[in-house]
């Protein structure tokens, strides 16, 4: 985890949604009297009752603000259901409106007036993805799906980290929901009307007995080189406790930063550039 300067938390205005008590959104997350959520889509309908055949109250438009007036817990024993009300109110005024139309989370880059919001959707292996729509003037720029390791995530803006020819980094921080599964970070470079994948990094234990962590190392940061970035791993197995029989791999590789591009295409392992 990176902590995020003073001087990159003025310049990226970043604004979650929602204060969830564990820190990482989930499709599955409850809502406490008093959160704030933003409108996903414009024009989103608000109704009188919990039902799409009550009377229409207001129509809400693209990324304003409500806030919830009736608690809902975190179930995880129901399927994300997208159509479900959730009891807001908007502008003084209650009603219900489908949890589809709303954001998991919105940040904002104020120097370039952008607004990106995000929203968990399903797709077809039946497993979730975050759907980012990317706004300048509430006029939709660019829209794409980014791929999740679980259902559990964060996301940020970060500086450029002393990298030229893009903006700023966004950073899916995927969290793993038991031992052994798969969590780490998916490193995006963005700049307004582009995002394009960087790498991808695991970072994953299971209970002393192995861990793999992957990180980057940009220009800025502490062992940083202008113009390149690092890649360092560190993978432990082991074998015996009592005996302390470990094996530790460490792996380090340098790529060129072209043009808003590591060079070569990222490759976490020997096998993958030999194949390409």
């Amino acid at each position: 985890m990176k902590f995020i300067s003073l001087l990159s938390f003025l310049l990226f205005a970043t604004t979650s949604t929602i204060s969830y008590s564990q820190g990482y959104l989930n499709p599955y997350n409850g809502f406490a009297k008093g959160d704030t959520i933003f409108a996903f889509s414009d024009n989103i309908p608000m109704f009188s009752g919990p039902n799409t055949m009550s009377k229409l109250a207001t129509e809400i438009r693209l990324n304003q603000l409500m806030t919830i007036v009736s608690e809902r817990e975190q179930d995880f024993s129901i399927d994300y259901n997208p159509n479900e009300f959730l009891h807001v109110v908007y502008k003084g005024k209650k009603g219900f409106v489908q949890r589809k139309h709303l954001a998991a989370k919105q940040l904002v880059h104020a120097s370039s007036r952008t607004i990106m919001l995000f929203q968990f959707a399903l797709n077809s292996d039946h497993r979730y993805d975050l759907q980012y729509r990317e706004y300048v003037q509430n006029e939709l720029v660019q829209s794409t799906f980014l791929p999740l390791y679980g259902f559990s995530c964060d996301v940020k803006l970060e500086d450029p980290h002393g990298l030229d020819s893009v903006t700023a980094l966004l950073v899916v921080d995927h969290f793993a929901e038991a031992c052994g599964e798969n969590g780490g970070n998916d490193y995006y470079a963005w700049n307004p009307l582009e995002l394009s994948l960087m790498a991808s990094l695991f970072d994953v234990g299971d209970g002393g007995v192995y861990y793999l962590t992957e990180r980057l190392i940009f220009p800025n940061d502490p062992g940083g080189i202008a113009d390149k970035v690092i890649f360092e791993s560190e993978e432990e197995n082991v074998y015996d406790e009592e005996t302390e029989w470990i094996s530790t791999l460490h792996t380090r590789r340098v790529y060129q930063w072209v043009y808003g591009n590591v060079y070569p295409a990222f490759k976490k392992t020997f096998e993958e550039e030999v194949e390409e």
